[in-house]
């Protein structure tokens, strides 16, 4: 009974402790309950323990470090399953032996050496197989390099996981082909006139590859650029290359571009050029003549004393056959005055462009000689001349200067034979704020043919040919609140040379104009013809052509511009010899006058 009776005892004290810690909260004041369970320590992995039989280790450093294991089992292959952590992407597999290889190796402790070997039906490797580690921070270029010469050696692609490889040297490809998984290449203080990667022959590169290159103020076309091709002092060229897309980042002024093409370059495809807003390159993409290094101005600072040829000297190089599928260039400085295109080409031939689409910048396109043109060329490059220049297609907004600049003058040359000859399917460009250039400024060409070109929002001159500019072909013109001159032909620089035979098929203009503005100014120029003119939308203009006394053969077949309230149709700016061949088939202009001032103008279809 006794005994009985303290088992009933014990009971009680038992459940009056329960029940008094089920009543208690934790220190914080929680209420008490399976959450306030106090947290266990997470569990670790204990360290691996290798043997002489280990045929896999978790890194490459654990391999290194335990060579002592395996060293006479060697020859062997040993595995494993990253390089300096698992499923870091340097998993590999290894060829261990006691004498020195003649490939791409890595030296191990106790007189081994480990060379990767690569599994049966695997086509490629990646940097960090030797060592790169993609942070951004370390430098790469032991390991890219390695990479490289292993693939080449092989005849394997390169592989490039999603990182940021980076060095302050140049990388240089040549004879290889790689799968970039939006990879990027950091290249900083460089302080050589080189490119951050230098393209040689024989590379293709497939998917998007970045590279963000950081320049200064001693950079110049001469080589300095994110992406080059060739070289601009020697004339050597790259050649048969694939880009598929390329992203370009950081920049340094003016004077740095993209990406730079030189030489005799030729057969390069690049699908698409990618610039971002915030970038600093004066040009996305510019294509230059090379083998400076024979040539010099005959007195620097004076354009006029030409170009010398050094004895015995090579012909200038010119670049050649490169396509390009889209170029996108956005925001290029925008706090900054200097120049900037997305496309710059400077004596070359025989490009084709799909699509370039830019946004605040300078300007979309620019067609060029260079400082020397093609005046050391070989006659058989003199005979091409910059032709075979097709762009398909230039979308333009907010440019801060002359949307489309075309010069073939040259100051080192003034008398050179570069007469380009170019194609432009489509350009639909808009000015931004107060812009003090022309939408479309044109030097000295043989032949410009443009299918259809819309001009938006620009405030000062339309479409100004200088200085014998010939056979140039606007099939459609599209001017929408333009401000200025439709039209002006005049002369540039010193050269008082008339352009000829400048035609315009329809010419289309809504709203826009000044009360002291011309559709058409006409100087130096012997033979203008434009089809049709529509004047709609409030079209504002003081004349509708306006002629200096050397403006020869000017035809307009129709006007409709009932609308535009214009004071006359024709002003004369000089007296206008009747030899000049003024002509008009047909025009509506409300109660505007067909003449005024000493000009004499026939109309009716007798006179086309």
């Amino acid at each position: 009974m006794k005994k009985r009776s303290l088992l009933w005892i014990f009971a009680l004290l038992m459940l009056g402790t329960a029940l008094l810690f089920v009543g208690c909260g934790d220190k914080e004041g929680n209420e008490g309950g399976t959450d306030s369970a106090p947290a266990t320590e997470e569990a670790t992995e204990p360290p691996v323990t290798y043997t002489a039989d280990s045929l896999v280790f978790e890194t490459f450093q654990d391999m290194k470090k335990n060579a002592a294991l395996y060293a006479d089992q060697a020859p062997c292959t040993r595995s494993t399953k990253g390089y300096y952590s698992v499923g870091d992407g340097g998993a590999a597999t290894y060829s261990i032996v006691k004498s020195k290889p003649e490939g791409i190796f890595e030296r191990l402790a106790d007189g081994l050496w480990a060379e990767i070997v690569l599994e049966e039906g695997k086509t490629s490797v990646t940097p960090q197989m030797f060592g790169a580690k993609g942070d951004g921070k370390a430098d790469d270029m032991i390991a890219l390099n390695r990479a490289i010469q292993y693939a080449q050696q092989n005849e394997i692609q390169l592989e490039l996981p999603e990182a940021n490889y980076y060095s302050a040297k140049q990388l240089v490809l040549k004879d290889i082909t790689i799968v970039s998984h939006n990879a990027t290449f950091t290249c900083h203080d460089m302080t050589k006139n080189v490119a951050a990667v230098d393209v040689k022959s024989n590379v293709n590169i497939h998917g998007t590859f970045n590279v963000f290159h950081a320049d200064n103020n001693a950079s110049n076309h001469g080589g300095r650029c994110a992406i080059g091709f060739g070289y601009y002092g020697t004339g050597e060229g790259a050649h048969n290359c694939y880009l598929e897309h390329v992203v370009l980042t950081g920049g340094g002024f003016v004077g740095a571009n993209g990406i730079l093409v030189t030489g005799d370059s030729s057969n390069l495809t690049i699908g698409k050029i990618t610039v971002p807003e915030g970038t600093k390159y004066g040009r996305a993409f510019m294509a230059h003549w090379g083998n400076a290094n024979d040539h010099n101005a005959v007195s620097p600072g004076d354009p006029s004393q030409g170009m010398g040829h050094k004895p015995d000297a090579d012909y200038t190089k010119h670049a050649h056959n490169v396509k390009i599928g889209t170029i996108e260039f956005s925001g290029a400085r925008k706090s900054l005055p200097e120049r900037s295109s997305a496309l710059c080409l400077s004596s070359v031939y025989d490009f084709t462009i799909d699509e370039i689409i830019v946004d605040s910048v300078e300007s979309a396109v620019e067609l060029l000689p260079g400082d020397g043109g093609m005046e050391w060329a070989s006659p058989e490059v003199k005979a091409i001349g910059m032709s075979g220049i097709h762009i398909k297609k230039v979308v333009g907004t907010n440019l801060r200067g002359t949307g489309i600049f075309v010069s073939m003058y040259t100051g080192y040359v003034p008398e050179a034979d570069v007469m380009g000859r170019f194609q432009i399917d489509e350009i639909d460009i808009s000015g931004g704020s107060l812009q003090a250039a022309p939408a479309v400024l044109v030097y000295r060409v043989a032949e410009l043919n443009i299918q259809k070109l819309t001009i938006r929002n620009y405030y000062t001159t339309a479409m100004d040919f200088r200085s014998n500019c010939r056979n140039v072909t606007i099939q459609e013109t599209n001017l929408i609140n333009c401000k200025g001159d439709a039209i002006v032909t005049e002369m540039g620089y010193s050269m008082n040379v008339n352009s000829e035979d400048i035609e315009f098929g329809t010419l289309n203009i809504q709203g826009g104009g000044k009360s002291d503005k011309y559709v058409v100014k006409a100087k130096l120029v012997d033979g203008l013809k434009i089809g049709t003119v529509n004047l709609t939308d409030g079209a504002t203009y003081q004349y509708l052509i306006g002629l200096y006394a050397n403006a020869n053969n000017i035809r307009v077949d129709t006007i409709n511009a009932a609308e535009a309230g214009v004071s006359a149709v024709v002003k004369a700016l000089q007296t206008i010899p009747t030899t000049n061949h003024i002509s008009i088939g047909s025009y509506s202009c409300g109660q505007a006058a067909l003449t005024s001032g000493s000009v004499t103008v026939k109309v009716g279809e007798d006179n086309a």
